[in-house]
């Protein structure tokens, strides 16, 4: 159902307009990538591919536990409850910073995404009731889903419009690599100490 829905809208998109709403031009993207040399030389690709695989990583690993945490912590078989708070969390931070990176810079925008993020995490596992077990896997799934909408921002400031996928989609790697590690590091975690501790 969604693959023809999304066929049939794709050819409502059309190519953006030459000069930008101000009416200055926009800049000319170029055809061609950086250079390997260019793109691994670049510190601050770096620093935003660590940036957006440590909150993939904390993400991933609730995201791939919640249910088990839910059971562990506080004792319910009722996982899935928390399973689709967790996404309904994620949903409202992808759409809420997505509009919050327009008025608020991205890097300070995710340095509170993030401050929040880790004492949640390192408190996580001493939630020891249902509201504030769901208080934070609410939190967990916002801060997810947030950086999702803001790490794309902060390539196009740093960047700008040109070779925007290529640094995107190198950048993007790190969320697969968070989620090949993170579900692993939580089942390890669990099965060598019998908590999430």
């Amino acid at each position: 159902i969604v693959a023809p829905v999304v066929l049939l809208l794709s050819h409502c998109v059309t190519a953006p307009p030459s000069s930008s709403p101000g009416g200055g031009k926009t800049p000319a993207c170029s055809d061609t990538p950086p250079s390997m040399r260019e793109l691994f030389g670049n510190r601050t690709m770096y620093k935003i591919f660590f940036l957006s695989f440590s909150c993939s990583l904390y993400g991933q690993i609730i995201v791939g536990h919640i249910a088990n945490i839910a059971y562990v912590q506080i004792g319910t078989e009722n996982g899935h409850f928390f399973v689709v708070l967790l996404a309904a969390f994620n949903c409202i931070g992808r759409f809420s910073c997505g509009v919050l990176s327009d008025y608020i810079p991205g890097p300070r925008l995710l340095q509170i995404i993030y401050s929040v993020g880790a004492a949640n995490i390192l408190l996580f596992v001493f939630y020891q009731s249902w509201i504030v077990l769901a208080i934070g896997t609410a939190l967990i799934g916002f801060g997810y889903g947030a950086s999702h909408s803001v790490v794309p921002a902060i390539i196009s400031g740093c960047f700008g419009a040109e070779n925007f996928s290529f640094y995107f989609g190198v950048t993007s790697l790190a969320a697969g690599f968070a989620g090949t590690c993170g579900p692993l590091l939580a089942g390890f975690a669990i099965d060598s100490s019998g908590t999430y501790l």
